[in-house]
């Protein structure tokens, strides 16, 4: 009887020592796999494509959390198909009251060289962008410029031959008298924020000072659109 007893007992410590050396095995295990959750959101060098309705490929690059298109816009359809009006002359411009678009200084071959400038209708029908895709908030801008260090530090890492691939092609805006301004200089995009009756914010780089700034603009004025993923 003592000794079924003693073995009972051997085999119930013998047990006990084996969980207690696998859970040890494990938790050390555990301690060395990497932390996959750690930096699990960012993107920052991350490249790829997107198409838009037109079939118009465009680059893309991760910066921080966010990945914007790495080019700007150019399509001539929302994304639902329907036709964006091209509004060369001044006059067809200045009365546009939907979705409209232009090439800098009326020249179609700066298609590929800035991509389109957009009135604010467009920008505001909330389909200009590819599926999965949209206008940046002024919040999201903001969010890329903290990451890249703000001010005229971000403003020389989005620039052209910034660091960032971001590339802010310098494609002026379209303004006062259907008139085009600052081709070379600065890149003037639209936000999603819509400011005072009849303005819309955009945020504006100067590719010679590098300083970014926020400007309201009208609505009817043409600027161009970066589109970031959701």
């Amino acid at each position: 009887m003592k000794i079924k007893i003693w073995l009972n007992a051997i085999i119930v410590i013998s047990l006990f020592g084996f969980i207690s050396c696998e859970k040890t095995d494990k938790l050390k295990l555990a301690e060395n796999l990497p932390d996959v959750s750690v930096n699990a959101d960012d993107h920052s060098g991350e490249k790829g494509t997107v198409t838009d309705i037109d079939g118009n490929i465009y680059k893309t690059i991760g910066i921080g959390s966010q990945i914007w298109m790495a080019e700007n816009l150019r399509t001539t359809h929302l994304n639902d198909s329907a036709e964006i009006i091209y509004g060369q002359c001044p006059r067809c411009w200045a009365y546009l009251t939907t979705p409209g678009y232009c090439w800098y200084d009326n020249f179609v071959a700066n298609e590929n060289v800035f991509g389109a400038l957009y009135n604010w209708y467009t920008v505001s029908s909330m389909r200009i962008c590819p599926t999965g895709w949209h206008v940046p908030s002024s919040d999201e801008w903001d969010k890329l410029e903290s990451y890249l260090g703000s001010g005229i530090l971000a403003g020389s890492k989005l620039i052209e031959s910034g660091n960032s691939e971001f590339e802010a092609l310098s494609g002026g805006y379209r303004g006062e008298l259907a008139m085009y301004y600052n081709s070379g200089q600065t890149g003037n995009f639209w936000t999603s924020l819509s400011v005072l009756p009849g303005k819309a914010l955009t945020r504006v780089i100067d590719s010679k000072s590098m300083e970014i700034k926020s400007e309201s603009i009208p609505v009817g004025w043409g600027a161009s659109v970066r589109c970031i993923k959701n």
